[in-house]
């Protein structure tokens, strides 16, 4: 019997178990089987859950077909004929949820019953029973809003082992003082997860944090007990002093023993210290005993390290020993910790980063020049991963850029970047702002274009000195104190061609922002997002009725108008929308969190889109492979791995060198650590160099005067401070914003 014959029909891929049958109306009339996850279904009633009519197989091509090939439905995931009216309801039905929960061409997954009509796909009301089909079959939930995951658990067995591990290491009531929260199932203020929360002494550790303690502890060979005891020999008592100093030893013995394959490589033992600072490969697995049957098995407690480690940075030791001594001072082992505990950053060598004028120049011109974009107006690199993998297949594979890998070969994963003329003027926009601000990445990707009418709206605005100068000013959301009130810094552009192509973004995100000239639709296609729909909570105000959700504002699942706007980029491009002003991480406990996430609730921070942003760092590296051809050394050391945050080396180089020609080649270093919001001078001086003391001399010979003279100084620099209190007001809301980032380290970018 031919699919159109039959009376019934499946989800193949989806829920292969769940039977839908109809009559010759083609009216559905019943859905019955057991669902992936187990669940029994036996409706012989189905209905549309929002007219209660019968649900039919057929599926018109206005606006239902239509709108889903203008949608990306072609190709393979074309809507078929009407002659199939089986595998074109089937299709209609994985379409629209597709379109519920990912994102695509639409832009972010539909929630709410407006915003389907305002996107061209039809009345919610008809919509929903495509929904509610894969609801009753089992691959959606429609009261959460989501596409269900079916996992037969983490499919690496070693992976498996680990997680259980350590759901198990954080039990101990030991860590658990030591991050505020005890495991206590029984206790009646334990949370859905069983802990009990607690006071803590260092507020900066998380939850995650465990798995660092767990992994020292490992190669160390020490359990939680033997760690604070300070010694692995029962029954002996030492005083705190002794603890620490066999602690300290300790660190630097063999004490971590590779196993299986990889003690092939590594036979004998090593010290955390040696694990901690040596490139890869490095040994990741070790033998733990499984509390349920008693038996020793292998458990991968680490990554492989990637290519673009610095051991010089001391940055695994730092986190290693960091949370040991928390943990140890959290359950009363305190003391004296020595320079091996100590995380301070390894001082830089003077001046490793004074580079000559001409290579910023020449960055400058290879972005302005930008390259040469093939018929698709596109421009595509080829770039290699950082982290070595082995072929494991039988027969040898093919990388992206024609590289032939044999079987049991090592090689690295080669990415495929396309670039365009937008993403390329992004980079430009980027690159010219860092250099009148030096700017962070996440500053850049959520720094607004729309007018900032408010001293805590992002965006931009216009200033004036009171000498009548004109200036730009940004504001900006200050990530690293946003959630304890002080939410944005000002920044002032005051290089010409920076501030035209400012106000060419803000005049063009006025325009199409105007929703009475112009529609959603034709301002997306300039880059202006105008409105989106709000999945914003307030926690605190919600609670939980007869299984729903009571006391969700009445914004939500509505079309909210957009305030911020990206200035780099178009709007959604770099960084989804609606999550612009947010700081970048919810500090929320991970059980909260995932009641957000299962609710399809905005989780408050920042939610960058990584594929985008790969595109500028691989830009800016292109331009650092040209200019530094002859200092590949430089370029690999540091350019090619921070190519974001190296712009601030720029910015400093360029200001440093401006304020020495007007200062007898005398660095102003105070003005450059402010416009660059740096924690000290110290900074500046480690990566560029002191001046020399015959400068020094020069300038205090020059600058020598009288008294008198210096009175007068005074008095004029009083009046001048008077004149432009209105202004320093205002730009006084810059704040230091200090951050890991100003030793001039930063997490190194992600090439996969």
């Amino acid at each position: 019997m031919s699919e159109e014959e039959s009376s019934s029909f499946v989800f193949e891929e989806e829920e292969p178990n769940v039977t839908i049958s109809f009559d010759e109306n083609n009216v559905i009339t019943s859905i019955i089987g057991i669902r992936k996850d187990g669940s029994k279904i036996d409706n012989t009633d189905p209905k549309n859950p929002q007219s209660k009519k019968p649900i039919t197989l057929t599926v018109r091509d206005d606006p239902t077909v239509n709108a889903l090939h203008s949608w990306g439905f072609v190709g393979d995931k074309r809507i078929p004929a009407k002659n199939e009216k089986v595998k074109r309801f089937i299709k209609v039905v994985e379409a629209y949820v597709d379109i519920a929960t990912t994102e695509g061409k639409w832009g972010d997954p539909l929630v709410g019953d407006e915003v389907w009509q305002k996107k061209g796909l039809g009345n919610y009301n008809s919509i929903v029973k495509f929904l509610w089909i894969a609801d009753q079959v089992g691959f959606y939930s429609l009261t959460k809003k989501k596409r269900k995951e079916y996992e037969t658990g983490i499919k690496d067995v070693k992976l498996k082992k680990q997680s259980f591990q350590l759901e198990e290491f954080e039990k101990i009531p030991t860590v658990g003082r030591w991050l505020g929260r005890v495991y206590d199932p029984t206790n009646p203020n334990a949370g859905t997860d069983g802990f009990v929360k607690k006071d803590k002494k260092f507020e900066g550790d998380k939850p995650q944090d465990a798995k660092t303690l767990w992994q020292a502890l490992i190669l160390l060979d020490m359990t939680t007990d033997e760690f604070l005891a300070g010694t692995k020999e029962t029954g002996k008592n030492l005083t705190n002093a002794q603890r620490i100093e066999n602690l300290t030893d300790r660190l630097e013995e063999n004490t971590f023993q590779p196993v299986g394959i990889e003690r092939e490589l590594f036979p004998n033992k090593v010290s955390l210290i040696w694990w901690a600072n040596t490139p890869a490969p490095i040994p990741t697995e070790t033998e733990l005993e499984n509390p349920q049957n008693k038996k020793m098995e292998r458990v991968k407690f680490a990554k492989q390290r990637s290519t673009t480690f610095d051991p010089t940075a001391k940055g695994v030791q730092k986190q290693l020993t960091k949370f040991m001594r928390h943990f140890a001072e959290s359950n009363g082992v305190t003391g004296t910790w020595t320079r091996l505990w100590s995380q301070k950053t390894p001082i830089a060598k003077h001046g490793e980063l004074d580079l000559d004028i001409h290579y910023l120049k020449d960055f400058e011109e290879c972005l302005k020049k930008g390259v040469e974009f093939d018929k698709n107006g596109e421009y595509i690199m080829h770039e290699r991963e950082h982290t070595q993998k082995i072929n494991e297949k039988k027969n040898p594979i093919r990388l992206i850029d024609g590289t032939i890998v044999q079987p049991n070969e090592p090689y690295y994963h080669v990415r495929k970047i396309v670039t365009t003329e937008k993403d390329w003027e992004s980079a430009w926009m980027y690159y010219r702002v860092a250099m009148d601000l030096g700017w962070r990445a996440e500053e850049a990707f959520t720094a607004g274009a729309n007018r900032s009418l408010d001293p805590k709206l992002t965006g931009v605005s216009e200033e004036k000195t009171p000498d009548g100068d004109i200036f730009v000013m940004l504001r900006i959301m200050t990530r690293k104190t946003a959630w304890v009130g002080r939410s944005h810094h000002g920044g002032s552009i005051v290089t010409p061609e920076t501030m035209k192509l400012i106000r060419e973004k803000r005049d063009l995100v006025d325009k199409y922002s105007d929703t009475s000239k112009y529609s959603f639709d034709e301002a997306k296609k300039h880059g202006v997002i105008q409105s989106y729909i709000s999945t914003e909570v307030d926690q605190a105000n919600l609670k939980k009725e007869d299984g729903r959700w009571i006391g969700l504002p009445e914004k939500y699942g509505k079309s909210v108008p957009n305030k911020i706007h990206a200035l780099v980029g178009e709007d959604g491009y770099f960084t989804k929308i609606e999550t612009m002003e947010y700081p970048s991480n919810a500090r929320m406990s991970k059980s909260l969190r995932e009641q957000y996430k299962d609710n399809n609730w905005q989780v408050p921070q920042v939610r960058p889109i990584q594929s985008n942003r790969r595109k500028i760092h691989a830009i800016m590296r292109h331009c650092y492979a040209e200019i530094f051809a002859d200092k590949k050394d430089m370029y690999l050391k540091y350019f090619k791995f921070h190519s974001l945050h190296a712009l601030r080396h720029l910015f400093a180089q360029y200001w440093l060198t401006a304020t020495a020609r007007k200062n007898d080649g005398v660095r102003d270093y105070a003005m450059v650590m402010k416009m660059g919001h740096w924690n000290g001078v110290d900074i500046l001086m480690n990566f560029y160099g002191q001046q020399s003391n015959v400068q020094i001399t020069k300038r205090a010979m020059d600058i020598r005067t009288d008294y008198e003279a210096l009175a007068e100084a005074q008095r004029k620099e009083r009046e001048e401070r008077e004149k432009n209190k209105s202004l320093e007001e205002e730009l006084d809301n810059v704040d230091s914003d200090e951050d890991s980032e100003d030793d001039m380290e930063e997490t190194t970018d992600e090439l996969q």
